[in-house]
């Protein structure tokens, strides 16, 4: 699987590290609000939600270098707006969003 990377981030903030900085505490804050409410729509079978949610985190996915990463988040909101209660992307994307959680503890 691939592993997340500041690429993208690093690109934007050309060599501003306090942009850098504030860009990547965002990226943390948002993430953790959008994977808690994400697991709670899961949890109360509100998928239509939790399609809309990993909508968002998919963004996140992209800003953290994940290509293959995007188009799993892309393959579990479709599955998700389908509702077919199959949701075979679910134990690769939730995995995704612990590699990047825990990439973004360490810097």
């Amino acid at each position: 699987m691939e592993k997340p990377n500041t690429s993208y981030i690093d690109q934007l903030s050309v060599d501003d590290i306090a942009f850098k900085n504030k860009f990547i505490n965002l990226i943390k804050k948002e993430l953790t609000v959008e994977i808690d409410s994400y697991k709670k729509a899961i949890s109360n079978k509100e998928y239509l939600k939790a399609s809309q949610l990993v909508h968002r985190l998919k963004h996140k996915v992209s800003i953290l270098g994940l290509k293959k990463g995007y188009n799993l988040a892309l393959d579990f909101e479709n599955e998700l707006k389908e509702n077919t209660n199959s949701f075979a992307s679910k134990e690769k994307f939730d995995k995704m969003l612990n590699k990047m959680v825990k990439f973004l503890e360490c810097l």
